[in-house]
């Protein structure tokens, strides 16, 4: 959800033939001198942004101060949840 190019959080993600995630205002800035991708420098196939509305709706739901999990919960904060048997 932050941009590293802008050091900013994502207003507009969007994703590339790289399968990576940007803010469409540095994506189109880079994609007007470059034809490779901006994290791996590998040729992209396309220059189509498709807009990500995942990433879209996690800003906007972290924007509206929804709390995330930092980590994934373990194998057994999992099993402890859903009643199963602990050995």
């Amino acid at each position: 959800m932050f941009s590293p190019h802008l050091a900013a959080v994502m207003r507009d993600p969007v994703v590339l033939s790289d399968g990576h995630t940007y803010e469409r205002v540095a994506a189109e800035r880079w994609l007007l001198r470059h034809d490779t991708s901006p994290m791996t420098g590998s040729p992209l196939v396309t220059k189509a942004l498709t807009p990500n509305l995942l990433v879209r709706a996690m800003i906007t739901d972290w924007h509206a101060g929804a709390a995330f999990p930092t980590q994934a919960p373990s194998i057994s904060a999992r099993a402890r949840k859903h009643g199963a048997a602990q050995a």
